[in-house]
């Protein structure tokens, strides 16, 4: 709560403006004019997107970059007093959405399952082939692994989907870091009157997609001025 209060001069303050030459410098105070202002806490929403990279499994002091970057979203998932915020999760990188291909040798284009997976050449599903790797689609992204919600409520399911991954991809930053801006604006503009964050977790340098650093920052930069704020944790290494 804000008060604000304006007064007035004294009206027997020959010094305060009064005419009849009186003597008391201190005067009994002219009137008060009092407006009174209510603060109210704005709902945080948080939208973290944590580097599971091969590389996040560097020993650091006391363990891993993983389990020293984990350990710290549970504590802060699980101190007190953490009302009006809300957490959600997407881990980066993650497998394309496009087909699943379990087949790489073949005799015959059906063999290889899936059309997007063939054709057959020279004994190889071609599609399967060049489907390895993590998804440089932004949308793969900004889709959750556990959608915003209240603490401490989603702190369960986090810690339960962070207990079913591990270091193990390669690092497409420039992906991940938009789909985490896109879901933290689509999700803004859902709940008027929020603050959204992006929070990127991540431990060294893109390896995949888009590596140009300068074109990274500029996805931050428009994510910022578009009303999305990011945060930034960088615990050092690359893959």
């Amino acid at each position: 709560m804000v008060v604000t209060a304006a007064c007035g001069p004294s009206s027997r303050n020959g010094v305060g403006g009064d005419t009849d030459g009186g003597t008391n410098i201190f005067g009994d105070g002219g009137a008060c004019a009092t407006s009174v202002e209510t603060a109210h806490k704005s709902p945080l929403d948080l939208y973290i997107m944590l580097d599971q990279s091969s590389s996040m499994s560097d020993s650091v002091s006391g363990g891993t970059k993983w389990t020293a970057v984990t350990s710290a979203i549970n504590q802060f998932m699980m101190q007190p007093g953490l009302d009006g915020i809300s957490v959600g999760l997407q881990f980066f990188g993650v497998p394309t959405s496009g087909p699943t291909c379990s087949v790489l040798t073949c005799t015959i284009d059906t063999d290889c399952g899936p059309s997007a997976c063939g054709p057959c050449s020279f004994g190889f599903c071609t599609g399967a082939l060049a489907s390895g790797g993590d998804s440089c689609t932004a949308a793969d992204y900004a889709h959750p692994a556990v959608e915003i919600a209240a603490l401490p409520g989603v702190a369960s399911p986090i810690m339960s989907s962070i207990g079913g991954h591990s270091p193990s991809t390669s690092t497409p930053t420039s992906a991940a870091l938009q789909g985490a801006v896109d879901h933290a604006k689509a999700w803004a503009t859902a709940h008027a009157g929020d603050t959204a964050v992006a929070v990127l977790a991540t431990d060294g340098d893109p390896t995949e997609c888009d590596t140009d650093i300068t074109h990274i920052e500029a996805i931050a930069t428009a994510g910022f001025t578009g009303g999305t704020r990011e945060l930034f944790g960088l615990f050092g290494g690359v893959d």
